[in-house]
């Protein structure tokens, strides 16, 4: 039974996008502004016991000085602006 269940797929005709880029936000996700210098978060999602467990993440710094995350579990967004 379970390599049955393994070995159900299905497929579908999915669009090449291989030449597209990925858009920088996805469409509705939250957007959280960090504070200057900050680059650890926590999240947890939303609505209490309705959200996710407890992680925490790093922002990533880029050379510009902005700094960026994205939740795995929600995909909210952490973002520092460029240092300026």
């Amino acid at each position: 039974m379970r390599n049955a269940l393994m070995s159900k797929q299905t497929t579908s005709a999915q669009p090449d996008t291989a030449h597209r880029p990925a858009p920088q936000h996805p469409a509705g996700a939250d957007i959280v502004m960090l504070k200057d210098g900050q680059t650890r978060v926590s999240c947890h999602g939303d609505d209490g016991a309705l959200g996710h467990p407890l992680i925490w993440l790093t922002a990533e710094t880029q050379p510009d000085g902005s700094a960026s995350v994205t939740c795995p579990y929600c995909s909210r967004i952490f973002q520092r602006p460029i240092a300026g």
